[in-house]
């Protein structure tokens, strides 16, 4: 007997058709845990305390990221298979075994041709009791040839994570009190002001948002809304590993010979 309850199908499919095996209503102990929009709004992505959701983040503004799975489940018939060698006690929930899970399966590009990475992310501070249930997964994983690691919290560039968690929202330009008709309608134009006082050196995000809207005559929270869109699709760039302020960050166009060998998270697939 296993224990698979309420979750026939999950851990199943891909992009916006995947349901993860666990959702946060099954760990309601995790306060941090939250739903977050996935990339292209289709479903929800199920994260299990802060160090997962910065995780998300990183990985979701990653160039080369084409989908991010969660809470993939691993087949429980292995991992039993697995601890019976080596003489471990499975993990169970209710006196039974339990379905292990790595927290997320990630298909990205790597020059040109789509790889297949899994991480699983915890806090150091938890690793010494999660020791037998990392072993199973790393046996699991080694027994597939497959790409398998882990992320801690002393792993994640903290800084970037919480810019990219701030800009996330405004990804796209679907969201009316955010982006109003005339941002939308007037996008090209806009951005190509903010491109042009963009390329002078030194110009903080507050004084290039003053001139755009002095010369397109458009509110500038709107515009600094706009910014951060063009800041997550990589159009216009900031120092993402200090705290992003208005007044003192400086702004300018996006150069992707900056981000060459960048590493989003630490020990990941780049």
């Amino acid at each position: 007997m296993t224990y698979l309850k309420d979750r026939k199908g999950r851990g199943e499919g891909s992009g916006d058709a995947y349901d993860p095996y666990y959702h946060i209503q099954d760990r309601s102990t995790r306060k941090s845990s939250e739903r977050i929009p996935s990339p292209t709004g289709g479903r929800n992505i199920h994260v299990l305390g802060r160090e997962e959701t910065a995780a998300f983040y990183l990985y979701s503004w990653s160039p080369n990221e084409i989908d991010i799975s969660e809470q993939f489940p691993l087949k429980i018939e292995k991992t039993q298979e697995i601890a019976k060698d080596c003489r471990l006690h499975h993990p169970t929930r209710k006196g039974v075994p339990r379905v292990i899970a790595c927290t997320f399966r990630l298909h990205y590009l790597q020059k040109g041709r789509e790889q297949i990475a899994f991480r699983t992310v915890a806090k150091l501070s938890t690793i010494p009791s999660m020791l037998v249930e990392l072993e199973l997964q790393r046996q699991y994983f080694e027994q597939q040839g497959a790409d398998w690691g882990i992320i801690t919290d002393e792993d994640i560039p903290w800084n970037m994570a919480r810019n990219i968690e701030h800009i996330y929202g405004l990804r796209n330009l679907d969201n009316p009190s955010r982006f109003p008709d005339e941002i939308r309608e007037r996008q090209n134009e806009i951005k190509q002001v903010l491109l042009v006082a963009a390329a002078e050196e030194g110009r903080s995000i507050e004084t290039l948002v003053s001139i755009a809207s002095s010369r397109l005559q458009l509110d500038t929270s709107h515009l600094v809304n706009f910014c951060w869109h063009l800041i997550f699709k990589r159009v216009l760039s900031v120092d993402m590993n200090s705290e992003i302020q208005i007044h003192g960050t400086i702004i300018r166009p996006y150069n992707h010979k900056l981000e060459v060998g960048q590493k989003y998270v630490s020990d990941t697939y780049q």
